[in-house]
């Protein structure tokens, strides 16, 4: 509710009309203040307030006034106790509405799903079409927290309900082809991570290598074969610091001996870096 009001607003809506004085009757101090700000509040939102600062501070004044009690009063005002739960029911059957009960609640998410998911999918949104549609429907609205789950709910069952019309409109060649794409997609999604967690010392060209061939793998594409490996240098001291020569993707090289030629060795597992590990790549 709006905390600024003008004074032909405040008139408007918040004085009280001859039938809400009659249900003022046998109600004194802070029960009469607290039943009759909560009359005009649900008569002006469809709904009563969450705390008692949501009434503006304008507004009880203005109804203190009518009803000859200190606004202070207004603070003394039982929310907790059995007099609240009987004004509210008073209230509702003054203008017709009731509380919204799970069935209710169904058949909100199941309007929220065929008339309005389709064209607005913001929560903040959903939350007040649901309000509206309270409205309309003479309920009280739930609680924020039953408005989140419906709109979740709600939101959930629209997509549920359109991949299932959509699928239904595919042929079977096409959702096999979907399938297998999905499937593919988690795969990597998998080996990607697992990527991205090498360690810091690993070689940043196979790592390079590794996480372009996982992008064309998602993209359906082959993967494409790798270049002849290069030659080796015809040694390599301890001391030499590790180069791209040292670890390979698809074929690893090991030395033949310490300071002699190396040869071409394809292994799997764990690589065999030729610098023996001294330059920090083991």
């Amino acid at each position: 509710m709006r905390r600024e009001w003008e004074p032909e607003d405040l008139i408007a809506s918040w004085t009280l009309l001859p039938e809400d004085a009659d249900m003022l009757v046998n109600k004194s101090g802070a029960t009469r203040l607290g039943f009759a700000l909560l009359l005009k509040f649900f008569e002006i939102e469809a709904r009563f307030p969450r705390f008692p600062a949501e009434v503006p501070l304008l507004a009880v004044h203005f109804v203190a006034q009518q009803v000859r009690v200190d606004p202070s009063a207004w603070e003394s005002y039982d929310w907790q106790g059995r007099s609240v739960k009987a004004h509210r029911v008073q209230i509702r059957k003054r203008f017709n509405f009731r509380e919204c009960s799970l069935g209710d609640q169904d058949k909100l998410i199941a309007w929220l799903a065929a008339e309005v998911c389709p064209i607005e999918q913001r929560s903040d949104q959903l939350r007040d079409a649901l309000v509206a549609r309270c409205r309309l429907d003479q309920l009280v609205p739930p609680t924020s927290g039953q408005l989140d789950r419906i709109a979740t709910s709600g939101m959930a069952t629209f997509e549920q309900t359109f991949c299932s019309q959509t699928v239904l409109r595919l042929t079977t060649a096409s959702q096999g082809m979907l399938e297998a794409m999905t499937s593919t997609a988690d795969r990597v999604d998998l080996l990607n991570s697992l990527v991205l967690k090498i360690s810091t010392r690993a070689e940043r060209r196979v790592e390079g290598e590794l996480l372009t061939d996982l992008r064309r793998v998602r993209a359906g594409w082959s993967i494409s074969p790798r270049s002849s490996p290069r030659s080796p240098p015809a040694s390599t001291s301890p001391e030499q610091s590790c180069n791209d020569d040292c670890c390979w993707c698809y074929t690893r090289w090991a030395p033949t001996s310490a300071s002699g030629p190396s040869s071409m060795a394809a292994t799997t597992g764990r690589p065999r870096p030729r610098c023996g590990g001294s330059a920090g790549c083991s």
